[in-house]
């Protein structure tokens, strides 16, 4: 069965994603870099090119491996989108998003780096039948929208602008929020209509 079979998931990001996790890659840093008016922090030149992959894809792969009517034994298999994007593309469509320019601060390159990764997602084809959903630039503009509920909650608790009113923003949890709006959050700067943000963080 696909139980058998391991799904190594390359780079995984989205909404929701806690960017102290250790597991966490550039994006959620970039992002709050992004939405604290801050300058990102990026080792060597930028032009370093990484395959990062949308949590549906992750999702759709551990599915598909689970269902799959093909018979599995220990196989392990790449779950990403099989294509590469520089550490500066990223910090420019991220700042599209976000509605701001990204000024990073570029540091000497780590030891070690890999300059640039693709993972292959062949065996993940003929094994489970997967294929990416979604694309990296579909997946940053999903994660936008996110971000955006975030950016005007962060106004909100800075006294900047109106709470949000919106059922959304209860989706939103506990340590994303207190992340990017740069502060603790508890249930009082929660709208009066929701419910307070779950505090259970989920592993990207």
């Amino acid at each position: 069965t696909g139980v058998q079979d391991v799904c190594s998931s390359d780079l995984v990001f989205g909404p929701r994603q806690d960017p102290k996790s250790q597991y966490a890659a550039v994006i959620p840093n970039f992002i709050t870099a992004a939405l604290r008016g801050t300058r990102p922090r990026v080792f060597g030149d930028g032009e370093q090119t990484r395959d990062f992959c949308f949590i549906e894809n992750t999702v759709s792969a551990n599915l598909l491996a689970a269902t799959t009517s093909n018979k599995l034994a220990g196989q392990v298999v790449n779950v990403a989108c099989g294509e590469r994007i520089s550490l500066n593309q990223l910090l420019s469509t991220i700042g599209e998003v976000a509605g701001c320019k990204l000024e990073p601060e570029y540091l000497p390159g780590r030891v070690g780096d890999v300059r640039d990764s693709l993972a292959s997602i062949e065996a993940a084809r003929a094994l489970i039948g997967y294929e990416p959903k979604v694309r990296v630039g579909d997946g940053l503009k999903r994660t936008g929208t996110t971000l955006r509920q975030v950016r005007r909650f962060a106004d909100a608790a800075h006294g900047r602008a109106p709470i949000p009113q919106t059922h959304q923003v209860a989706t939103l949890n506990r340590f994303t929020l207190e992340a990017m709006a740069g502060r603790i959050v508890t249930p009082m700067n929660t709208p009066p209509h929701a419910k307070p943000a779950p505090t259970a963080t989920q592993g990207h």
